[in-house]
């Protein structure tokens, strides 16, 4: 008895793929072809072909039937096949993908570097993010400071399944206001960006009063927030700051706060003595939003207990960091780097040239002179001087103009006024 032979693969084709083959000279008497240049011994991909055959690698091809699946017009598509029988081992498809860092495997180190922000060219300008901003990069007064690198952060974003929620106290009061963190994928500046919003849409925060009477803020608020959620590069630590709130670091004549809009008055009243607020962590393994807050931020929280940051801050401080106490789920959005050329002035590592020496010494000069005259004319006049607009400085009468001087003269018994002109 004959058993029957069962199709499992359905309704199939067959096709030849492509193989590696190693260029050869073709060796010829012919006078045609002996001065020609012959081709390089590399490798490459064909399939050979010709009159009666094809040589190359049987493949065999299953042909999908269904509304849900590829039909035969794809497989059949002589662009794909071409696609695939050329397309190169190397080439790897890049799919953005914001959470993730999806950037697994490069071809070359550059490829690499770049994606990590890595490259000796990513890393020759200073994006900073900590630190004073007044000090110049590599300098002592920088030291401090930190840096990240140019580029587009891939840094892996954790994924938060279900709505977290801790608390803050503001200054005024001892009242405890929620900051809701619903699910998504977070790092640190998007966790931070959640916190202020809710400290924003409370009126919890300061508005800086600008420095001249004539500018409006319409569409923006320089807003100041006592609080924020950062990261602490050279810990690799979460930290929050909580900044002290005095009349003197905090005058009235440069910070306001923001006022209701139907009665016109202040959303809350300002504490008259030094004041830090803080944040409330709470933890409770039956309840979903405050099961996993604390193993996120990275501190150490009793189940069914709460921790306060800063619990007892010392009152002669600016600002108080805490610091995670374990390892936090979320992580910095940045690569940070230490740029610290030793050659500062110029930015570079090294000495430079003669006419990069020139040039500074030109720039210093420029500035030193402008700089002079702030005292006396103020800091438009040193600013425009300093990018060299004249020579001898812009004032209000290079754009009126300088009067005639004007002197009385009597002629035949009349009192005249003679204009002074000199050649």
């Amino acid at each position: 008895m004959t058993k029957e032979i069962i199709a499992w693969k359905g309704t199939t084709l067959t096709e030849l793929n492509s193989f590696i083959k190693k260029n050869q000279p073709i060796l010829s008497n012919s006078t045609g072809t002996k001065f020609r240049s012959r081709p390089l011994k590399l490798y490459r991909k064909e399939i050979g072909c010709s009159d009666t055959e094809c040589s190359g690698i049987p493949m065999t091809i299953e042909v999908n039937h269904g509304p849900e699946s590829c039909d035969t017009s794809c497989i059949l598509s002589e662009s794909e096949k071409a696609k695939r029988r050329v397309r190169s081992s190397g080439m790897l498809p890049k799919k953005f993908n914001s959470k993730v860092n999806n950037d697994r495997f490069h071809t070359t180190t550059k490829e690499y570097l770049t994606s990590r922000n890595k490259s000796f060219h990513q890393n020759q300008f200073n994006y900073l993010v900590k630190g004073n901003a007044a000090a110049a990069p590599g300098s002592q007064l920088a030291a401090s400071n930190v840096y990240v690198s140019q580029g587009t952060s891939r840094c892996k974003k954790y994924y938060i399944e279900s709505e977290q929620i801790f608390y803050y106290i503001w200054i005024n009061g001892a009242t405890e206001y929620p900051v809701t963190i619903p699910p998504g994928y977070y790092n640190i500046i998007d966790l931070n960006n959640v916190f202020q919003r809710a400290m924003y849409a409370n009126h919890h925060y300061l508005i800086k009063k600008p420095k001249d009477s004539f500018l409006n803020y319409v569409n923006h608020e320089p807003v100041q927030f006592l609080l924020e959620i950062t990261w602490n590069s050279a810990l690799n630590k979460l930290e929050i700051q909580s900044f002290n709130y005095n009349p003197t670091l905090f005058p009235s004549s440069k910070y306001t706060i923001p006022n209701e809009i139907l009665n016109n008055q202040p959303h809350w009243v300002a504490p008259t003595t030094s004041t830090f607020p803080s944040v409330k962590i709470y933890t409770d393994s039956t309840d979903d939003k405050k099961k996993n807050i604390a193993n996120i931020l990275g501190f150490n929280v009793t189940d069914g207990s709460d921790v306060t940051y800063p619990d007892s801050p010392d009152v002669n401080l600016t600002v108080v960091t805490t610091l995670s106490n374990k390892t936090p789920l979320i992580y910095s959005a940045n690569t940070f780097v230490y740029y610290k050329p030793n050659n500062h002035k110029f930015a570079t590592q090294g000495a430079v040239s003669s006419g990069d020496l020139i040039t500074r010494k030109k720039f210093n000069s420029i500035n030193t002179t402008a700089n002079t005259y702030r005292g006396a004319y103020g800091n438009s006049v040193a600013n425009s001087m300093a990018y060299g607009v004249p020579n001898y400085g812009h004032t209000i009468k290079d754009k009126l103009g300088y009067p005639i001087p004007k002197v009385p003269k009597v002629i035949n018994g009349q009192l005249k006024e003679c204009l002074v002109y000199k050649t």
